[in-house]
């Protein structure tokens, strides 16, 4: 499993689940506001599951 996800409309990055089907990244927006992500879960058989969006603001 991997999930694949862009920060504020950019570049998607895909990064590998743990065995937990758990990810963990880093970012650090380059200004202060409001943000948004939009993340999906690809799984082992290649199947692509809902994108979700999430936002919030950095203050």
């Amino acid at each position: 499993m991997s999930y694949t996800y862009s920060f504020d409309g950019g570049p998607e990055v895909t990064v590998a689940a743990e065995t937990d089907h758990t990810a963990g990244i880093d970012w650090t927006p380059d200004a202060d506001g409001f943000h948004f992500l939009t993340v999906y879960a690809t799984t082992r058989s290649g199947i692509r599951l809902a994108f979700y969006d999430y936002f919030f603001t950095v203050g």
